[in-house]
């Protein structure tokens, strides 16, 4: 359940929020203004949106920082243990099959010029994704699960 107090804290933190498209984890276009619309907190509620996030870089032209986030992807959930050697930050979190919440986001605020080129992915010895550091699109943050 999305509330309003959490989509708040979420802009207070300086994040550019908005409505997250449950099947593809993508921004949702608003009202024909495309999908790379920033929503505010109470569009999201009055729309009734289940999912909300956040982008790393869409709204920052006039902005010195950008925003990273760690992505812990890992179905064998071992590098999320590397979680706690990451620097304090804002993350977010998800409790599979009603588990106990597992960390899985780490949000870093860095200033733009120290932004990647490129996003970066990390694979296991199968091949499997288990980290990756986006840069340039946008995170689920709110909702379902």
């Amino acid at each position: 359940m999305i509330s309003i107090n959490d989509l708040t804290f979420l802009k207070k933190c300086g994040l550019h929020l908005t409505a997250i498209n449950p099947e593809t984890k993508k921004p949702v276009d608003k009202n024909g203004y495309g999908k790379w619309v920033e929503w505010e907190p109470e569009e999201i509620i009055k729309h009734n949106k289940e999912r909300a996030g956040y982008y790393h870089d869409r709204f920052n032209d006039d902005e010195d920082f950008c925003f990273l986030d760690v992505d812990f992807d890992d179905k064998s959930l071992i590098a999320n243990q590397l979680m706690s050697m990451l620097p304090v930050t804002l993350t977010l979190g998800k409790k599979p099959n009603g588990s106990a919440a597992i960390e899985t986001h780490a949000t870093f605020k860095i200033p733009k010029e120290l932004k990647p080129n490129k996003d970066f992915e990390l694979f296991d010895s199968k091949g499997n994704k288990i980290i990756e550091v986006l840069r340039s699109t946008c995170t689920w943050a709110i909702g379902h699960n």
